[in-house]
């Protein structure tokens, strides 16, 4: 479209905000943003639905055919199609459509622990880890009718009361229940391939969500990930 209108890098700067955006947008380096894709809808008459295509693309070509397959056998393009082989999965357009349909995703306040080295975490793969965490606690909030959470209702002494249950055979089971009466949603969800992630909490308009892995399967790191991120709900949120 720069052709077609002759324009030059500098005409862009009231579409991205400034000049170095503009270089690192055009030389694929940043991803657009959404007011970005409103701008250049508006001001070069490019279809938003080819801008946001453009990026999953991209995104696309960043998933190897294990990470596919695993997502797909977890239910993450539905459970009509956990035994699409990879290439059926690209040639579907689930990939698009997994990550279009995640409205939570855009309010979510991302957290992330035991991490030692975060420069060769998979940003993908964290994405789509956390939008499937957030589809399964709509589907928790729906279902159980869970309260909002009010940050007044998280005291100390009711954090020390949730611990004490880790003493009980049912207490994993009790601790879930009583968080949502909280408006806290836990969700259990392997990690994906490059993630190394052992939990993460996420806070949206109205509740705030917990997602853990189970990376090591042991009692012990359940609560220890939980106590974590209950921190940071009691601290952050």
């Amino acid at each position: 479209r720069m052709d077609q209108l002759g324009l030059k890098d500098k005409d862009l700067v009231d579409y991205f905000g400034s000049r170095s955006r503009v270089s690192e947008v055009l030389s694929g380096k940043r991803a657009l943003t959404v007011p970005m894709i409103k701008n250049i809808e508006e001001g070069l008459g490019i279809p938003a639905s080819i801008l946001v295509g453009s990026s999953v693309e991209k995104r696309s070509k960043r998933w190897s055919s294990k990470t596919l397959t695993i997502m797909a056998q977890r239910g993450y393009f539905g459970q009509d199609h956990t035994d699409l082989e990879p290439k059926k999965i690209l040639d579907l357009g689930l990939l698009k459509t997994f990550f279009s349909g995640q409205p939570l995703a855009s309010t979510a306040l991302l957290r992330q622990t035991n991490y030692r080295d975060i420069s060769n975490i998979d940003k993908y793969h964290m994405e789509a880890w956390t939008s499937k965490v957030l589809s399964e606690a709509l589907q928790i909030i729906s279902d159980h009718n869970v309260p909002t959470y009010d940050k007044n209702n998280l005291s100390e002494e009711r954090l020390s009361e949730l611990f004490k249950l880790s003493s009980k055979s049912d207490g994993v089971n009790e601790v879930i229940s009583a968080l949502r009466e909280l408006g806290i949603v836990v969700v259990i969800e392997p990690h994906l391939p490059s993630t190394r992630l052992d939990g993460a909490t996420l806070f949206t308009n109205d509740n705030v969500v917990i997602g853990l892995t189970i990376r090591f399967d042991r009692l012990d790191n359940f609560w220890f990930t939980l106590a974590h991120e209950l921190a940071h709900t009691y601290l952050h949120s």
